[in-house]
């Protein structure tokens, strides 16, 4: 049984429990994602959750975290589980999300409609910043709050109708810089979205918070660019960098962005570590 997320588990817990007493046993795969972020200050809601969670924990093979602040959060308070703990990030399929020789028409994208994303920054970046031009794709962000005449905003998602693929996978490539400001959380953010712009080599600027998915191998300034804060200035000095930086500047850090991608985050790297860990359990 492979679960997409720990909800799922959740819900089939009184299921796997009843099995369990019938001798019946299943192979169970979940990922986490969030699960860990808050622990009650209360003490018997602490306890709780650490109980249940173990509990959990106990019908599970593998668990795959989508970042490595989360499961260093997970070998600390369940360290005899440590064993079925694994990494998995999200990856990109190369033959799709892929840089196209097209201008760069578009000064900065902004994609998101997850709970994590900071959707007053966001607002504050766009209207400061009137003489840059902006797209957005978000469900959570209206034209009437937006004064910037330079700013086209789309009402949808990624995985809506209204946007295609090769809409979205365009939106990257006429894009100069691709900016995602993130609330504080150890849940992780913005993945898919920095994942394909890098791939299509247009830089990101993404909030630096604790869920931040992968911290050794994304170098602030060198392949990613972190903001330190949601402050208008942050991320109008980081915007610019990109904006400013001469040609070689800006290529050399694009050709970074691929790099990475290619060598971390190719799905068929990735799906092939997957098929190898299930084929072990």
């Amino acid at each position: 049984l492979i679960f997409s997320n720990h909800r799922t588990l959740i819900s089939t817990y009184p299921m796997l429990f009843i099995n369990k007493l019938f001798g019946k046993s299943h192979t169970c795969i979940v990922f986490f994602m969030g699960l860990l972020k808050e622990f009650p200050k209360n003490k018997s809601l602490y306890r709780f959750k650490i109980f249940f969670i173990t509990k959990i924990l106990k019908f599970t093979d593998k668990v795959f975290f989508l970042n490595t602040s989360e499961l260093q959060v997970a070998n600390k308070y369940f360290p005899t589980f440590i064993d079925i703990f694994e990494y998995y990030p999200f990856s990109v399929d190369l033959d799709f999300w892929k840089k196209e020789n097209t201008s760069k028409s578009n000064d900065v994208l902004f994609i998101g409609n997850d709970g994590e994303r900071d959707y007053g920054a966001v607002i504050n970046i766009i209207n400061k910043l009137d003489n840059l031009s902006f797209t957005v794709v978000s469900k959570f962000i209206d034209t009437d709050q937006i004064t910037n005449q330079r700013c086209k905003v789309i009402q949808g998602s990624w995985n809506d109708s209204l946007l295609s693929d090769t809409e979205i996978l365009n939106l990257y490539n006429i894009s100069r810089v691709t900016i995602l400001p993130l609330k504080e959380s150890l849940q992780p953010s913005g993945q898919s979205v920095a994942l394909q712009s890098m791939a299509c080599g247009t830089p990101v600027v993404i909030t630096k918070t604790q869920g931040f998915w992968d911290f050794e191998n994304f170098i602030d300034n060198k392949n990613i660019c972190f903001a330190k804060n949601n402050s208008v200035e942050e991320w109008e000095k980081k915007i610019r960098f990109f904006l400013n930086s001469s040609s070689i500047e800006y290529f050399s850090f694009s050709n970074n962005c691929e790099k990475l991608i290619k060598e971390k985050y190719s799905m068929d790297n990735i799906n092939r570590k997957l098929e190898i860990l299930i084929n072990n359990l």
